[in-house]
């Protein structure tokens, strides 16, 4: 069985690819971003759940008043 090899072109066109273990190195970094981002967001929209019933506490009790 002869073994075929790759033109001198399509070898020079896949040298600069990225390898396989940066690449998971990279997926597993962006994954990792991902999380962190994605628990700061929850916190953000739990900070703004609060602060939107402190405002609608304080709207209430300024119209209780009057």
């Amino acid at each position: 069985m002869m073994r075929r090899t790759l033109p001198g072109a399509l070898c020079s066109a896949l040298a600069p690819l990225t390898p396989r273990p940066q690449l998971t190195d990279q997926l597993q970094q962006a994954t990792t971003e991902n999380i962190a981002l994605h628990a700061h967001v929850t916190a953000l929209e739990d900070d703004l759940a609060a602060a939107r019933t402190s405002l609608r506490r304080m709207i209430r009790d300024e119209n209780l008043n009057q």
